[in-house]
């Protein structure tokens, strides 16, 4: 995919070597992992990389293409003086949603599971065909992982004999804290409860309300006295 925003990562060349094995060379950027780096620090940088990975996103989006694995092993920050810029990345399992005449795909009856399960939403579980709303409900759980620095469900607990046996408990897990906002948002900002009614609103076809979450982002900054010019903590 080639780059013509600055919230994905740029392929600066594609390299084919025999049996046709490529390599993707991508700008280099910062070293260690987002997501320990961002759960390492305050509240401000929680919500910044909030708002950088959601832009990010949103440009895949634009571009008519789903990310289907948004997790925080997916993200990376910039290099200085580019260390405020947040880049999505690995677009393994990506797949085109709309069509050449613009229109949006129709989904399949089934479709194989591709994401990781722990950030993954219901329908992306029950291998269901996955759509821009799925991508930000996993942004979603991420960020509020960022925000209380723990999802309300445990990895360990799924012990199905097979990979199907525990995606099937990993969708009714999931299920029960998509319909019960106390117990998914348990200490997360008010705002929060506004995203979680928009996406739930959201059906197959429906371009999440990017600008609205965003807001809903920014007014925590107000609520908490953040100042949104302030350096980051990991910028110290």
């Amino acid at each position: 995919m080639e780059n013509s925003v600055p919230n994905i990562v740029e392929i600066n060349e594609v390299l084919v070597g025999i049996n046709e094995t490529s390599w993707q060379v991508k700008s280099y950027l910062g070293k260690g992992c987002f997501g320990a780096i961002v759960l390492a620090v305050n509240k401000k940088t929680g919500q910044e990389a909030a708002l950088k990975t959601l832009e990010g996103i949103s440009d895949l989006h634009r571009a008519g293409f789903l990310h289907r694995d948004i997790k925080p092993a997916n993200f990376a920050i910039g290099l200085p003086p580019n260390c405020r810029q947040i880049y999505i990345l690995d677009f393994g399992m990506s797949r085109k949603y709309l069509k050449k005449d613009g229109r949006h795909r129709r989904p399949r009856e089934t479709a194989k599971f591709r994401g990781t399960p722990f950030y993954a939403s219901p329908v992306a579980l029950k291998e269901g065909e996955q759509a821009r709303r799925d991508d930000v409900w996993a942004w979603f759980f991420m960020t509020i992982e960022f925000t209380v620095e723990k999802l309300p469900w445990d990895k360990t607990l799924y012990r199905g004999a097979t990979l199907r046996e525990k995606l099937k408990d990993m969708a009714e897990d999931r299920q029960f804290y998509v319909e019960n906002s106390d117990k998914l948002l348990t200490g997360c900002p008010k705002q929060f409860f506004l995203i979680y009614e928009h996406l739930n609103k959201l059906q197959y076809s429906d371009a999440p309300d990017y600008e609205a979450i965003i807001k809903a982002i920014k007014a925590i900054y107000i609520d908490q006295g953040i100042d949104i010019n302030s350096p980051l903590q990991y910028e110290n």
